[in-house]
């Protein structure tokens, strides 16, 4: 993916210039351009109404974040299944785990793989998570299930999802993926791991 292409301004389109979510998903600009682009919505505390508003905001064309009502709505649905459903099961499953040091809940396990499930459908219709090109969807949903990878969740049941979220690290690649992504899903799932050992 080339900067150019997505049609973002170069600040933009690379990941390391745009945010980087911590462990407790709350956002922090890493640098003064970003949040001076973001003022006005500083209260804003989930990366998908970050990407949204500055796509929306600054984009050049409609590659990431559609303008048409119903390819953005497919967006927005995925969006709010991502942090409503995915996210939020991966939380009930995982963080009793690394907040609390309880037992992992099989019940909760078993709504995390139906959510996957649930993902890996989704899959069928499209090239991507919710159009037959790269979204902001695709970005949100890829931090979340490269989570799940990272806390060594069996993805083998999801040949879609596996297959996409190595097509979204192959597009993320040379935006700071790695530094930005991937660092920090090993980092909570090694919290995760260090927390099982107590």
């Amino acid at each position: 993916m080339k900067e150019k292409d997505r049609g973002v301004p170069n600040k933009l389109c690379n990941l390391r210039n745009l945010l980087i979510c911590d462990t407790g998903r709350k956002i922090r600009t890493v640098n003064t351009t970003i949040g001076a682009l973001l003022r006005g919505i500083e209260h804003a505390n989930t990366h998908r109404v970050i990407l949204s508003y500055l796509v929306s905001a600054y984009g050049k064309d409609e590659n990431l974040y559609p303008k048409d009502f119903r390819s953005r709505a497919i967006v927005d649905q995925r969006l709010h299944f991502d942090l409503g459903t995915l996210y939020q099961r991966v939380v009930d499953y995982y963080f009793p785990t690394i907040q609390l040091g309880a037992h992992l809940d099989q019940t909760k396990k078993a709504k995390l793989a139906e959510a996957l499930g649930w993902f890996e459908a989704m899959l069928k219709q499209y090239q991507w998570s919710a159009a037959n090109h790269f979204t902001i969807a695709d970005i949100a949903l890829c931090v979340t299930v490269s989570q799940i990878e990272a806390f060594q969740f069996d993805l083998h049941p999801y040949p879609k999802v596996r297959a996409w979220l190595q097509k979204c690290k192959d597009e993320l690649q040379g935006h700071g993926y790695k530094e930005i992504n991937e660092t920090g899903a090993e980092t909570l799932a090694g919290l995760f791991r260090s927390k099982l050992k107590q």
